[in-house]
């Protein structure tokens, strides 16, 4: 990531940060990608980002910018009340429920079953930890350092059975003697496995492939 110093977005002062990746993903198809982040000076969100790639062999150009844009505006209950007309089927979905943990000994305490804890550089600290319970079970922690973010999970249930959103463009690899599938786009790296009943990713942002695969053979099956 480069700083390029600040520039106004809609009379707001932002930090303009750039990322580049001149290789390619494992199929070949998208190459050559940079983007640029125009972030809030106060409240770190960006306002404007332009990205190009190459797409099998087409340059692709895109630029998102937000307009008046405002912070903790107030705004009245009513805007977040839905009334259905009376001709309308409602339906309740049976949506998984997401439980928040600020510490390692909450999140052991309340899972069923063990934590994919990782062996992380002593520079990472533990951030947090969710549940996520449903027609699947899931837990994640995440982890961070002043300039990147590692985020474990371990899956169980339909999701872990499914098909793999990283395996069908992703390189073959071997890790600890399991074999996974690794993905990487810009600053982000994908590593997933099946275990048993699990199914385990570790997710990498500003962070190495050897350290993102060391990582990764650092957890346990089970």
């Amino acid at each position: 990531m480069r700083y390029n110093g600040t520039a106004s977005v809609d009379g707001r002062e932002t930090y303009v940060l750039s990322v580049e990746s001149t290789g390619q993903n494992a199929s070949g198809t998208l190459s050559n990608y940079t983007q640029t982040m125009y972030v809030d000076t106060e409240w770190f969100l960006p306002l404007k980002t332009e990205t190009t790639f190459s797409l099998r062999g087409e340059r692709v150009r895109t630029t998102t910018v937000y307009h008046n844009v405002s912070f903790n505006p107030s705004l009245d209950d009513s805007l977040f009340q839905f009334d259905p007309p009376d001709n309308a089927t409602i339906e309740t979905l049976d949506t998984p429920s997401v439980a928040r943990y600020d510490s390692l000994g909450a999140l052991r305490a309340n899972a069923s079953t063990s934590l994919p804890v990782p062996d992380t550089p002593s520079t990472f600290e533990f951030d947090r930890g969710t549940i996520t319970s449903g027609n699947f079970s899931s837990l994640s922690l995440q982890y961070s350092n002043a300039t990147a973010r590692i985020l474990v999970s371990k899956t169980t249930g339909t999701a872990a059975n499914g098909t793999n959103s990283t395996a069908a463009d992703g390189e073959r690899v071997t890790v600890g003697g399991r074999t996974a599938t690794y993905r990487r786009v810009a600053t982000t790296a994908v590593l997933s496995w099946h275990c048993e009943t699990h199914r385990y990713t570790v997710t990498g942002t500003g962070v190495s492939r050897d350290l993102l695969f060391q990582i990764a053979a650092s957890i346990d099956c089970g």
